[in-house]
């Protein structure tokens, strides 16, 4: 039976795909109390059987546990400058592996639609980096249409949410020349004309501000303006479904902000999840690999867990809030 989705998600990129390490990532998202999983799906790596072997037995235990996941169907692109300003230099758009991406779908929707029933269709397509050439709600509409076609063939009851798009497609995120790299103008409402709501039951979006990358402001500021993000898009579209698919703070570059302060922020934006009904997942379990990123790169920096999956401070204070 399909569950409906509320309140604390907890993204998860699977890098360990051995029995012993899906047990230390369930146990975390078990103590942590998350109520659902946010599960990153990249065509590249999931190439091979014994990373797909992987992925089932991880959402099999979840399953288990009764944690929903909701299954992301997007390639995974590193937040460097090369990929923000260039990011064809080193990936191929979805616009021109439609064909081939489809087959991927099918290939995943064999093995997962047992144990994965909530379905988003891309991340940040609003964005150069994923997006990999100039965004456009018209063409992502093309790819929706088509993976949802595939998904619903398998599994007729399956909830699609529209990917979630980075910032809040209101107020930009960045001051400097953004519509070359971030569409923040009225990519959902685009969108929407275009049939999105035909297809989708949550409109996904990340209410990231600068100050979750790098800042001098105290905890509660950045909580402030994460919400203000929040509450600037239910007042555009106060009659949408929404979810906040990813939101985090990394502690890297933030100067005044160390893991006590991110972990009370994660406490208070969950709440305002509990009290707005609006489905909101933390970013993310564990940290990236460090090869995707240089030291002073604050994406590295985001999880509970290293890449190696040892418990971070981030974590150790989270747990004294529960």
């Amino acid at each position: 039976m399909k569950t409906t989705l509320q309140g604390f998600g907890i993204n998860v990129d699977l890098n360990h795909f051995d029995q012993y390490s899906i047990g230390v990532m369930t146990d975390t998202i078990q103590a942590i109390r998350a109520q659902w999983v946010r599960l990153e799906i990249c065509s590249r790596k999931y190439a091979h059987p014994e990373q797909i072997s992987g992925l089932i037995l991880f959402a099999k235990k979840c399953q288990e546990l009764k944690i929903p996941i909701v299954g992301l169907f997007s390639d995974f692109v590193p937040l460097t400058f090369k990929n923000l300003f260039f990011p064809e230099i080193e990936h191929r758009p979805i616009m021109s592996r439609l064909s081939e991406y489809e087959e991927f779908v099918k290939k995943i929707l064999v093995h997962a639609t047992p144990h994965i029933d909530h379905w988003e269709i891309w991340n940040e397509q609003n964005s150069k980096r994923f997006w990999i050439q100039e965004p456009s709600p018209e063409e992502y509409m093309v790819l929706l249409r088509r993976v949802t076609k595939l998904i619903k063939s398998k599994q007729k009851n399956a909830t699609i949410i529209f990917g979630g798009i980075f910032g809040n497609d209101i107020t930009p995120t960045f001051s400097f020349n953004y519509e070359k790299i971030l569409i923040s103008k009225q990519y959902i409402q685009r969108a929407i004309s275009a049939g999105a709501m035909n297809l989708v039951e949550y409109v996904a979006f990340h209410p990231y501000v600068r100050d979750c990358h790098i800042s001098v402001r105290t905890g509660k500021e950045i909580y402030t303006s994460i919400i203000q993000r929040i509450e600037e898009t239910i007042a555009q579209y106060p009659k949408l479904p929404l979810i906040v698919s990813e939101i985090g703070v990394s502690p890297l570059l933030n100067l005044r902000v160390k893991a006590q302060e991110i972990a009370e922020v994660y406490q208070k934006l969950i709440h305002y999840s509990n009290t707005s009904n609006i489905p909101l997942c933390i970013y993310t379990l564990s940290d990236q690999h460090g090869k995707f990123y240089s030291s002073f790169n604050p994406e590295r920096n985001f999880g509970f867990l290293d890449f190696d999956l040892r418990p971070k401070p981030l974590l150790n204070e989270y747990l004294k809030l529960l």
